[in-house]
């Protein structure tokens, strides 16, 4: 009478039914408040409606073939829908409108169901033939229950597919298992049950129920070694609880004092071992979860810095162009700049000379106010150059052995003394004793030391300029003025910026602020220094350079 529960399929049902049973059970008491366990745990539960279908089904008279057959080709439909809901949330539970995804995903499905459902719309009726499987009818809109189930698992796949490009680490490994372990009991299942029964193929169409073993192996490797809804605590704990039971069973079922005690003290060993087996699991998760955190954010910042530093560099190689081709239109239009004031001095020249004819005193005092305002803007223009070059790289000082310092100064004196006479002021020379001998380049260096001595010599009102000259170790210059002097919060940067100048210093004479910066650079080139002190505002000033002899 009971012959069919010997049946190996049906066993294989049963044992299968059982095994998927397990695994929902454990995944729904880990995380009952979770979504995502729940929603997994109804997908087992359609599953296992699925498997023990077939095991009635195959086991079912005549009269109930029927009704079992509908529920076996139901079934599937809550499982596709179940799996593809469950792709929404897996493998976290970020996605908005959750809850509207499930109304029109079970919405959609009942219609299915109802199709299924409706005697004489998907399934005609069930043959059965002696010695032979149960043969199932299907009616021409067979192919529409077919496409449905095919089409839910496939979209479930591509957003799997879409999550594992999305995801790294952990939810990655945990989406590998579940996509192989699906992929291969519904391949499986779409070949056994969907499509050989639909060509009148049936002795197989028990196999597909059979390989939800394979996704049931592929889940519980990736809970177990992937940490997938967070179970292996609760599989330590059942297992403690477990054999701590029958330890305690046994104890109490022993018959002697002897084995009383011997099983209690085992009982309560094995209860204080599994308290600290239950302690290390837990500490190896909470660890676990420390060093994930810590390779995520290692991995994320590392992703920033490299972002970083390719923007950096990105930034860095479209600045050095616009810098290069900043400096190139720089250095042409200080060229085009020079070559009309060149010009202008000499022609200035010829007037001045008479070489054009003879010209009123009035007129040369013009022209020549007219030259030296052109040959200022020369050397301005020559400043500006020898800036440019220090910053391109490019060699501006070209040091020479042997080069007599006296003879510069008397050079610088003598040109500046008038200008400084006709201001009312005295600029004094105190000659070095014996001859100061440096490596220098004369021309750059001489124009270094004039800009300081003429720039004392137009910030100083009255009184005037003392230049002295000594040599011990090394040459040292002292420049001194009784001029405006320098505010103490001004005298660190006057060598140091470009195109800057003092607010007492803009009122009492015009410059471009460029000749003590221009005048540091290269005295710092021919290895000196150069610094200045000041009193303050209204008493004077006194530069210092040094040069190694």
């Amino acid at each position: 009478m009971f012959s069919f529960l010997f049946d190996p399929i049906n066993i294989s049902l049963v044992i299968t039914a059982l095994i998927n049973l397990s695994l929902g059970v454990l995944i729904f008491i880990s995380g009952k408040n979770k979504r995502i366990n729940i929603v997994y745990s109804l997908n087992i539960v359609a599953i296992i409606s699925w498997v023990m279908a077939m095991f009635f089904y195959r086991s079912s008279s005549p009269e109930t073939n029927l009704f079992w057959c509908t529920v076996l080709y139901v079934a599937p439909t809550l499982v596709a829908s179940s799996f593809l809901y469950f792709t929404y949330i897996f493998p976290y539970q970020k996605e908005k409108y959750i809850w509207w995804r499930a109304i029109l995903i079970f919405a959609i499905n009942f219609g299915i169901i109802v199709m299924v459902i409706l005697p004489g719309l998907i399934i005609k009726e069930v043959n059965v033939r002696p010695g032979m499987e149960k043969q199932i009818i299907f009616t021409s809109y067979y192919w529409f229950y077919f496409l449905y189930t095919l089409s839910v698992f496939s979209f479930g796949f591509f957003r799997l597919f879409v999550k594992y490009s999305e995801n790294k680490g952990i939810e990655r490994l945990q989406i590998i298992y579940l996509v192989v372990g699906y992929a291969l009991a519904a391949n499986l299942a779409f070949i056994t049950n969907l499509i050989m029964p639909w060509i009148g193929f049936f002795f197989l169409n028990w196999l597909g129920q059979v390989s939800t073993c394979v996704m049931v192996a592929f889940t519980t490797y990736a809970i177990l070694k992937y940490r997938l809804m967070n179970i292996k605590l609760l599989l330590t704990e059942f297992l403690v609880a477990i054999i701590a039971f029958v330890l305690l069973a046994e104890t109490f079922i022993s018959t002697s004092a002897s084995q009383i005690f011997y099983k209690g003290a085992l009982f309560i060993v094995f209860c204080f071992l599994g308290y600290l087996l239950i302690k290390s699991v837990l500490k190896e998760i909470k660890q676990r979860e420390e060093i994930e955190k810590m390779a995520e954010d290692i991995e994320r910042a590392y992703v920033i810095e490299k972002k970083a530093k390719e923007t950096e560099k990105i930034a860095n190689e479209k600045l050095l162009e616009l810098d290069k081709a900043k400096n190139q239109f720089l250095m042409q239009t200080q060229h085009d700049l020079r070559r009309p004031l060149t010009v202008i001095t000499w022609y200035s020249d010829l007037l001045i000379e008479g070489d054009c004819g003879k010209i009123s005193k009035k007129a040369a005092e013009i022209v020549k106010k007219m030259q030296g305002v052109a040959r200022e803007k020369i050397k301005d223009v020559n400043n500006f150059l020898d800036i440019e070059q220090f910053k391109m790289g490019k060699g501006v000082v070209t040091l020479k052995p042997g080069v007599e310092l006296l003879p510069i100064f008397e050079e610088i004196v003598n040109v500046l003394s008038p200008g400084a006479q006709s201001k009312g002021i005295y600029l004094k020379f105190e000659k070095p004793e014996k001859a100061l001998i440096v490596n220098a380049d004369r021309e750059k260096l001489k124009a270094a030391i004039f800009d300081i001595i003429d720039n004392a010599i137009k910030y100083t009102p009255k009184g005037g300029v003392n230049v002295k000259v000594e040599s011990d170790k090394d040459i040292k210059i002292t420049i001194s003025d009784t001029g405006i002097g320098i505010a103490e919060g001004e005298i660190k940067n006057i060598f140091e910026s470009q195109f800057k100048r003092a607010e007492k210093a803009q009122k009492v004479a015009s410059g471009s602020g460029i000749g003590l910066y221009l005048s540091a650079q290269i005295i710092k080139l021919h290895n000196g220094k150069v610094w200045a002190e000041s009193q303050g505002e209204g008493k004077g000033s006194t530069f210092y350079i040094e040069l190694p002899a």
